[in-house]
């Protein structure tokens, strides 16, 4: 063949070739068509941020110290009310608001933390805190710790109760105060059936009881102690409380001004089974006491109003279940005194009216 000849095939072949790898798609094996784009396929991917918590996560409280310049607050997260240790060893963890542990000016939200077992706690404000408050049972810790762990604990129902206090053991106002009634203590404790009709609320908001009446406001909310001293045992009530006994009149002879008058009061689940009491004027008063909780200490006394600054009568302490006999003389003026368990005084409580 001439030279011009093979290289006229030459370039023929190499056209056709040229012409085939251009129709050729990438993936060897489609041929797109003059309007068809091939695009890549991207899947998104979605990725939630570590800070997002979900809408109804609430977040742990955990014992401690938050430091601030609001009104001091206290609350115990362990042991709840109407709760159990089957120990004899229980631990009190605390968080305090608005309060730094340690020394300080009593101006500043700073001081103790005064932990109760058996003991009321202190809630008047500017008064230092009685050290040597009387009860068989009754201990107290003085710490800076926001827990604190009462060893060797009687076995039985007890009431723990803290308190925020200045450096000096006075209390602040409005008063910081959390309190965590009936909790079981002991290998075989088992949690104790709740007050009928009885709002509990976890680790008491400050000036609150831990139990609050159905009819006082809602759990949260803040209402001053000396309200909740005065209401409190009136509207805690038994199944067994009738309209009767919750305003008895005690048995009374002689006309007003003298006589002798018989009061039966139960003390039962924290509570006194009566929120009235009435006497004649110038009485010989005869209380006969019942206190029916187990473990627990109560009395009787009888102020003039209830700040409880001054006394009328003050009852010894009993450690229930045990009984005893008070004995004592009526106000001659008559009116609407106030009576109380001192070792409950926010939460036992009633008027004790003299005619």
């Amino acid at each position: 063949m001439k030279p011009l000849s093979l290289l006229i095939v030459a370039l023929a072949i190499a056209g056709m070739l040229l012409l085939a790898a251009g129709c050729v798609s990438p993936g060897g094996n489609q041929t797109p068509t003059g309007t068809e784009t091939i695009t890549p396929t991207v899947t998104p991917t979605t990725s939630t941020p570590a800070a997002t918590v979900a809408a109804n996560e609430t977040p742990t409280r955990t014992p401690g110290a938050v430091p601030g310049a609001g009104t001091p607050r206290v609350t115990i997260l362990s042991p709840l009310p109407y709760s159990a240790v089957t120990t004899t060893d229980v631990t009190i963890e605390v968080l305090a608001e608005n309060f730094t542990p340690g020394s300080g000016s009593a101006s500043e939200n700073v001081g103790n933390i005064i932990y109760n077992m058996d003991l009321a706690p202190l809630t008047a404000p500017g008064v230092r805190t009685n050290m040597t408050l009387s009860g068989e049972e009754g201990v107290f810790a003085v710490s800076t710790n926001t827990s604190h762990t009462f060893t060797n604990v009687k076995p039985g129902t007890h009431t723990f109760s803290v308190e925020l206090v200045h450096p000096d053991n006075t209390s602040f106002e409005p008063p910081a105060v959390a309190i965590s009634e009936m909790v079981a203590v002991g290998p075989n404790a088992t949690p104790p059936t709740p007050v009928p009709g009885a709002v509990l609320t976890p680790g008491t908001v400050t000036g609150l009881p831990a139990i609050q009446p159905s009819n006082t406001t809602a759990a949260g909310t803040e209402t001053p102690a000396a309200t909740v001293a005065t209401t409190a045992a009136a509207n805690i009530t038994t199944a067994a409380t009738t309209g009767a006994a919750a305003n008895a009149t005690t048995g009374a002879t002689g006309a007003a001004g003298g006589g002798t008058a018989t009061v039966d009061l139960t003390a039962e689940d924290i509570a006194f089974d009566t929120s009235t009491i009435t006497v004649p004027a110038g009485a010989e008063v005869t209380v006969n006491f019942n206190n029916m909780d187990d473990g627990i200490p109560h009395n009787f006394a009888v102020y003039t109003d209830s700040s409880a600054s001054e006394e009328i009568f003050v009852g010894d302490i009993i450690t229930g279940p045990d009984t005893t006999t008070y004995t004592f003389t009526a106000p001659s003026e008559p009116g609407t005194y106030f009576f109380r368990c001192d070792v409950h005084p926010q939460q036992m409580t009633g008027d004790f009216v003299v005619q």
